[in-house]
């Protein structure tokens, strides 16, 4: 889950099952000489895909984030920012909260190393939390609500691109993978208020990001509904289903703008700074 760094006077410095290593490395054949050493615990993850895991100067000196898991703290917040109150969950990084739509669970990622993931289940009125996947990935997230509360759907890296799967919220049978593909991202955003779909951006090379709109029947093909030479991110469907919003790079800087849906029409700019 991150990137090798080369170092003079030629290793390649990497993260592998939580450990930080370097790898001889022959930059004329691009190619492993002997084994790797241990350099010690590896660094917490940044929290992006791919990124490089330390920093290296051209003199040697190598600098990466202290190992180890800070622990975060779910906090109730009201419209102004102000704490209300906690969850008492046991100490662990959570990240990713999402609420269930009656309000009385919710799912969150919990980072158990710094290679490996979960999700877990928590019971809001008693602070219970209950692991929910149990396939460790090295970044597992966005999790969604179904809007009657029966399903969670989420990103995980299962030894190869970012894909979407699904699980049973009771936590009854096995996830099952809704979109497997070569893509190396496919960022959840929303599952429509209808149930019928998901939304998620998909990097393109010629488009940069666009908005996909996955169908939760049949063919469960996905189809581009916002797709332009500019970046188009983080959509969400209003309500009534009339209506997307998304931000857009269009005018040279990310803006919010909304738009007919499904079918293209009306579009309005909704912020200017």
């Amino acid at each position: 889950a991150t990137a090798p760094v080369y170092a003079e006077p030629g290793y390649l410095i990497l993260v592998r099952n939580g450990r930080l290593l370097a790898q001889r490395f022959d930059a004329e054949k691009l190619k492993p000489v002997g084994d790797a050493m241990p350099l010690g615990e590896a660094p917490p993850g940044s929290g992006t895909a791919s990124a490089p895991a330390v920093s290296v100067s051209s003199n040697g000196i190598l600098a990466h984030p202290a190992a180890g898991l800070p622990n975060t703290q779910l906090v109730w917040l009201d419209r102004a920012g102000r704490p209300q109150g906690t969850v008492a969950l046991p100490p662990g990084r959570y990240s990713d909260v999402s609420l269930s739509p009656d309000d009385q669970r919710m799912v969150v990622s919990r980072q158990s190393s710094p290679t490996e993931m979960d999700l877990w289940m928590v019971e809001i009125s008693r602070a219970v939390a209950t692991r929910f996947t149990f396939t460790s990935s090295p970044v597992i997230g966005n999790p969604l609500w179904s809007p009657d509360g029966q399903w969670v759907a989420y990103n995980a890296f299962r030894g190869g691109p970012q894909d979407i799967y699904r699980k049973l919220a009771s936590g009854a049978g096995e996830e099952e993978p809704l979109l497997v593909s070569g893509a190396l991202f496919k960022l959840l955003s929303q599952w429509s208020w209808d149930g019928r779909s998901l939304l998620f951006d998909q990097p393109d090379p010629v488009s940069g990001w666009d908005v996909w709109l996955l169908p939760m029947e049949g063919e469960r093909k996905p189809t581009p509904i916002l797709k332009s030479r500019f970046n188009e991110r983080y959509s969400q469907i209003s309500p009534d289903g009339h209506w997307i919003s998304y931000t857009s790079d269009e005018s040279g800087r990310n803006e919010v703008y909304v738009q007919s849906f499904p079918t293209p029409g009306s579009k309005y700019q909704v912020t200017t700074s």
